[in-house]
């Protein structure tokens, strides 16, 4: 235990020193005056290093500087605001123990000294202090150990919201997976049939990819996907907006709060994006260049209907691109109450001009012939296996 003694009278101080190393205290120091105390308390600024303490005696009355200024001048140091102060004094003066309260004083010992009082105060006080010295350092401890673990938290979340937005991305392509769209997708229709808001779906596919692959291999076909899937990010600009890779080489699009004319456009922008790549095909049977074919659908959600009803008006567009020559975009039209489906009526409008009903008969007739021959491909293939 450290100990400061402080007190003008040179045969007290010799005598207590004697008195506390005997009974272990293992460091004592000593000053007969107040300035040579301050100065070895490091206080009065010579730049020495205060020294650590487990209590100090301080003589109430001395010359030149009296115990409460000098007490004061210790308790202003953050150093020794925890070290308990315990005041010497020939006479029990009220008003001055009072102020010694005041300044930070935690006891008080009368003269002449009685050994085994001032024992046992200055043993209680140091007690008192590390016990107070382990509760600062546990609530220290504890302090930096919530700091750690607030400083790991907020890690974890990041690490958690990198994870979530790397689990919400296709890896090859960058885009949302599908995972993610579907969520998209149901919150999104859900606030539009809140809102009575149209909600858009375009739905797009490489034309002929399959051939693609076999003509220059998987990773390019990666590569092809990629660039095809940096025009449609581009092309999405709105914060509700969502731009998936819907699986294979098909990409879907959605469109919150956009009419038919405004999907219809977006998607025409795409196709001829996509064309102005100019990316060699050779195994495209008519354009010899990476192209794409649109489906889009535009509607104002019902609560009794579901998003499939979207997406179903969207497959059928792009069934319809597919079926009129690819490399071209269609809409779905729903021009009564039905959702898409057999109850309801389907018109594909072509993008590119507003058709007649002979345009529309033809296209109809061609949209037959193409559902056939697909049919025929199916057969024949359940036949030859």
């Amino acid at each position: 235990m450290s100990i400061f003694l402080i007190d003008d009278n040179e045969d007290l101080v010799a005598t207590l020193r004697q008195v506390l190393e005997a009974e272990g205290f293992a460091e004592v120091r000593s000053a007969t005056s107040p300035l040579r105390a301050l100065d070895e308390l490091g206080v009065t600024g010579t730049g020495r290093e205060p020294p650590a303490l487990d209590a100090i005696l301080l003589d109430i009355r001395m010359p030149g500087m009296d115990g409460l200024e000098v007490l004061r001048r210790i308790k202003a140091r953050e150093e020794f605001r925890a070290v308990p102060v315990l005041m010497l004094t020939a006479q029990r003066d009220e008003s001055l123990l009072d102020q010694a309260f005041r300044a930070g004083a935690v006891d008080y010992i009368t003269k002449p000294i009685v050994v085994t009082e001032l024992l046992a105060r200055l043993r209680s006080a140091v007690a008192r202090k590390r016990e107070l010295d382990a509760l600062r350092a546990r609530e220290h401890n504890l302090q930096e150990t919530a700091r750690l673990l607030q400083k790991t938290n907020q890690t974890l979340l990041r690490h958690n919201e990198s994870l979530k937005t790397i689990s919400a991305l296709d890896e090859v392509t960058a885009l949302a997976n599908r995972r993610q769209f579907n969520q998209s997708l149901e919150d999104e229709w859900r606030r539009a049939a809140r809102d009575v808001q149209p909600l858009a779906l375009v739905l797009l596919d490489l034309d002929y990819f399959k051939a693609f692959n076999d003509s220059y291999g998987h990773l390019a076909g990666d590569a092809c996907l990629r660039r095809v899937a940096a025009v449609v990010q581009e092309a999405v600009h709105r914060p509700g907006d969502l731009a998936a890779r819907y699986g294979g080489e098909e990409f879907a699009v959605l469109l919150p709060n956009t009419t038919p004319d405004g999907a219809s456009a977006l998607a025409e922008t795409l196709r001829q994006q996509v064309e102005a790549l100019a990316l060699p095909h050779v195994g495209s049977p008519t354009y010899r260049l990476v192209t794409i074919s649109l489906g889009a659908c535009a509607l104002i959600p019902r609560h009794e209907w579901t998003p499939a009803v979207l997406v179903a008006g969207a497959d059928k567009a792009l069934y319809a691109a597919k079926a009129g020559g690819r490399n071209r975009v269609r809409l779905f039209e729903q021009p009564t109450t039905e959702p898409p489906g057999p109850s309801g009526e389907d018109i594909w409008r072509d993008n590119a001009s507003h058709a007649t009903a002979e345009t529309l008969l033809a296209r109809a007739r061609r949209l037959r012939q193409g559902i056939e021959r697909r049919m025929d491909q199916v057969l024949d293939r359940g036949v030859a296996s």
